[in-house]
């Protein structure tokens, strides 16, 4: 209890900096006293997590506010949605990491497919000069254990969204300058880019079999049919603390939200409290009499072993190791 103490002390004091050499060694000594021997198969590991820890995003615009964190919205987006010099200021980040049950493909019987949602919720203040606008980007996750400390992560796609006021006038005002803002940004994009740019997207975009987003409507989405995969070890897990370590090594730390009661939702509608039950354990034991593991991925289903997921169908989704992950492969070709 006190090395959680002291790391929460220290994030506070170096304002949420996982990077500040105090903080690493709170974690350092907090990671030794994880209460859970494996916490990729406990169900503490499910819920929504806020993190405390900085965002960990290149290219921070510093502007003497302390505790803002304020990027480019290509920035956050790895480049995927425009207009990307556009100055966004970040909400509270949080990690959804739920079970889901949805219907096989084929339905009629044919049985309930389960899948580990891992999703990053990003709000965002969008600064333009008319006004401010609210949004949130959503980067579609799933996630499967790789051993007891290990998760596997595959990002599917993302999306950016507008988050209206609730008041008609404001609805109005926001959606006229949502458009105004967005109007054709994605055929404006392509034709600002260098021939090289085009080609280096173009080469991105087949390797992982990339669907980019359009100038249809308010909503904005990519998909990812071929993502690649990466991993995080989860250090340490408690029923309000966790904490991870992602293959490059930078640190998050989290905290547990419980929804309040009311129904709202959205941004304002959760506390942090502790401490959480009720999940269902075993989400990813799903086996077959050769010991692969199962689990399907946006309504296709993966098999898993020691070495990673496969696919054999040339239709399905197919993850491939975390030697190459999305962002890499984007600041690999510079784009």
């Amino acid at each position: 209890a006190m090395a959680k103490e002291n790391l929460l002390r220290a994030m506070k004091e170096h304002g949420g900096s996982a990077n500040n050499p105090k903080v690493a060694e709170a974690v350092k000594q907090m990671t030794q006293f994880s209460p859970m021997e494996n916490p990729t198969r406990s169900d503490s590991m499910f819920g929504t997590w806020k993190q405390l820890s900085d965002p960990d995003f290149p290219g921070r615009i510093i502007d003497g506010e302390e505790g803002k964190y304020r990027y480019t919205l290509g920035r956050v987006s790895f480049n995927m949605f425009e207009p990307n010099n556009l100055v966004c200021t970040l909400g509270d980040v949080r990690n959804e990491v739920e079970l889901v049950t949805s219907c096989s493909e084929n339905g009629g019987g044919g049985g309930a497919d389960e899948y580990i949602k891992y999703d990053i919720v990003i709000p965002l203040t969008i600064h333009t000069e008319e006004g401010d606008l609210s949004a949130q980007i959503t980067n579609f996750g799933r996630c499967w254990p790789r051993t007891g400390d290990r998760l596997g992560v595959a990002f599917t796609g993302g999306q950016l969204s507008p988050v209206e006021d609730s008041s008609e006038t404001n609805v109005e005002k926001h959606s006229e300058l949502w458009d105004k803002t967005f109007h054709r940004a994605y055929q404006k994009a392509r034709g600002k880019r260098s021939r090289l740019t085009r080609v280096k997207r173009s080469i991105m975009y087949r390797l992982q079999r990339i669907l980019p987003p359009t100038d249809d409507g308010q909503v904005f989405q990519f998909d990812v049919k071929r993502p690649r995969g990466i991993f995080l070890d989860i250090k340490y897990l408690d029923e309000n603390i966790r904490v991870t370590q992602g293959f490059r090594g930078s640190v998050t730390v989290a905290q547990r939200v419980i929804q309040s009661g009311g129904g709202g939702g959205g941004q304002n509608g959760a506390t942090l409290q502790e401490p959480h039950n009720g999940h269902i354990v075993g989400r990813a034991e799903i086996t077959n009499s050769d010991h692969q593991k199962k689990e399907p991925l946006n309504g296709h289903r993966l098999n898993f072993d020691s070495s990673g997921p496969t696919t054999t169908p040339s239709r399905q989704i197919h993850i491939q190791q975390p030697r190459q992950s999305f962002a890499y492969l984007q600041s690999k070709l510079d784009i």
